[in-house]
């Protein structure tokens, strides 16, 4: 599955109880399956997301069609 994690960064230090999560994925002939793209911490569920926007760099270079959403947006929240 082609995938990206755009943001936060690997590593980099992030407010557990409010941090956005970016990227983009692809899954092919599956791909209009998805009922939702889930975060997790550990076994912990701290954001999920139905929508997916296009990604003109995601779609050109896997020439895909302009108008397919591959881009994801999390507003996660870690209160433990």
């Amino acid at each position: 599955m082609p995938a990206n994690l755009d943001d936060p960064i690997r590593d980099s230090v992030v407010d557990p109880l409010c941090l956005f999560i970016r990227g983009w994925l692809w899954l092919d002939s599956q791909h209009p399956a998805i009922a939702a793209i889930e975060a997790f911490s550990g076994e912990t569920l701290i954001g999920s997301t139905r929508a997916l926007y296009p990604r003109p760099d995601v779609t050109a270079a896997l020439k895909l069609a302009p108008e397919m959403g591959t881009g994801f947006e999390i507003f996660a929240h870690h209160a433990a």
